[in-house]
């Protein structure tokens, strides 16, 4: 029986479930998003972060931060603390929210990699590594999740007044911190010094935690860093190697920067038709936060 009260439920299931015939259970900044970028060449339509933020009007986020709230509890930083009416996601659930999609990668799909080897009991099973071990994986996040997650545009103008996108986007992202960290306040969670150990921890057991998984269940797992390229990939995947180099992307400041192009959309968004309920005061603000994106 359908718990009441969720999200999820008010989506129809769909009448051909896609089959996730790959998961890609290492977390963000292990080069998931150029293992999206390269299974799509291997015949693959894969799942990442970015396909969420794409499927947002589709209610992708708000399932995405319901799933977590199911499994996790609520966010120590809220102050809803009730769970009544959620039940955890499972593979019906799956199906509605990857309908469409042969392979996951990256977060928030990592959050659940049980969940999704019980859905999809004969997905291949790829373990993304950074290739320069923990500390690089560290200074990764430390440059990604805990730059973009403190600029203050989204607490004081987009989270306020971007309800479609910015209200569930930017907690989700938050959420996930406050996971990887042992489920402690954002407060807390966003002090990247504090909380190195508890990253460094989170990312060596998160790794050892997907092998053991797939250990008990008869699976192999293909443990892969970009720099293998190709070749180690078709093989497991029983795959003819494509033309080209494998894809290297979201190096860098690559990821602050689609932010920020996110950001200025968001308010282009957001404010571009309200410019008269709103009135001066937010007009500047906004015109404030262009400006900032603008310097970077």
């Amino acid at each position: 029986m359908a718990a009441a009260g969720r999200f999820v439920d008010k989506i129809p299931a769909p009448e051909k479930p896609t089959t996730v015939e790959v998961i890609v259970m290492g977390l963000s900044r292990t080069g998931t998003m150029s293992m999206s970028h390269a299974l799509p060449k291997l015949g693959y339509k894969s799942y990442h972060m970015s396909a969420a933020c794409m499927d947002a009007g589709k209610g992708s986020l708000i399932m995405w931060n319901e799933a977590i709230k199911a499994k996790y509890g609520p966010s120590p930083s809220s102050s809803q603390t009730s769970t009544t009416g959620l039940t955890p996601y499972g593979a019906p659930e799956f199906a509605k929210l990857l309908q469409g999609y042969t392979a996951t990668s990256d977060t928030p799909t990592v959050l659940f990699v049980p969940e999704l080897l019980a859905a999809y009991p004969d997905a291949k099973l790829i373990l993304t590594r950074h290739p320069r071990g923990v500390d690089a994986w560290l200074k990764s996040i430390k440059n990604s999740y805990y730059r973009i997650t403190s600029w203050w545009v989204f607490d004081w103008i987009l989270i306020p007044w971007d309800k479609d996108f910015a209200a569930p986007y930017v907690p989700l992202l938050r959420r996930i911190m406050e996971i990887w960290c042992g489920n402690v306040p954002y407060s807390q969670a966003k002090d990247f010094e504090a909380m190195e150990p508890r990253l460094r921890k989170r990312y060596l057991a998160h790794n050892a935690e997907c092998l053991a998984l797939a250990k008990a269940q008869g699976r192999p797992v293909l443990e892969f860093e970009a720099s293998m390229g190709w070749e180690p990939l078709c093989r497991f995947l029983g795959k003819e190697v494509p033309e080209g180099a494998y894809p290297h992307v979201n190096e860098g400041d690559y990821v602050v920067d689609l932010h920020k192009g996110i950001v200025w959309m968001r308010l282009k968004a957001t404010f571009g038709t309200s410019v008269v309920v709103l009135g001066l005061g937010a007009v500047g603000a906004a015109v404030g936060a262009w400006w900032w994106v603008g310097r970077g």
